[in-house]
């Protein structure tokens, strides 16, 4: 009986630590994930590390994955970064921001890929400002000023800026 008592308590035990170990680790992934965050800009090289520290503790973090795979591509491995981005976005396909990374991460290649990865995010989120700003400055690029002025308006409505109002101006001298 008394031995019963005692698996019984162990069990218990293990149980306890166990989900105070997981938590302690998600706890630590965040921390990891914060100190990385304020290394952005400063010292990528730094961020990066952190993040992947973060990622280590909690692989199911879908945000540091994303935040680490546009890191490599601000570093220039974009073989990483690709790797890094879409991952994320098949952890979170619902979560706008992370086709608004995959599409920053396309910019530079395929205009017409990014386009496609903000307005996606758009359908989750149609309120992101940001989104609709970049799409605005990714179609000013192309010279599709037209759509560019479109797009600064639907961010100008949400959030009325200078930047925006200026863009608008520039657009349509364009057109």
């Amino acid at each position: 009986m008394m031995n019963r008592i005692l698996l019984i308590f162990l069990i218990l035990m293990s149980t306890c630590f166990a989900g105070c170990f997981e938590q302690n680790n998600l706890e630590k992934s965040q921390e990891m994930a914060e100190i990385g965050f304020a290394y952005i800009g400063i010292d990528n090289d730094k961020a990066i590390e952190y993040y992947e520290k973060a990622i280590k503790l909690n692989p199911d973090d879908a945000n540091a994955i994303s935040f680490l795979g546009t890191l490599y591509d601000g570093e220039g491995d974009r073989e990483k970064a690709y790797e890094y981005l879409t991952k994320a976005l098949e952890m979170e396909p619902k979560n706008p921001w992370m086709y608004y990374n995959l599409g920053l991460y396309y910019l530079n290649h395929d205009d017409n890929m990014a386009i496609g990865c903000f307005e996606k995010a758009l359908r989750i989120d149609p309120e992101n400002e940001c989104c609709w700003s970049q799409l605005g400055y990714t179609y000013y690029d192309i010279g599709d000023y037209t759509n560019s002025k479109l797009n600064f308006e639907k961010a100008y409505e949400i959030n009325p800026k200078d930047q925006y109002s200026d863009m608008i101006e520039k657009c349509n001298e364009g057109i």
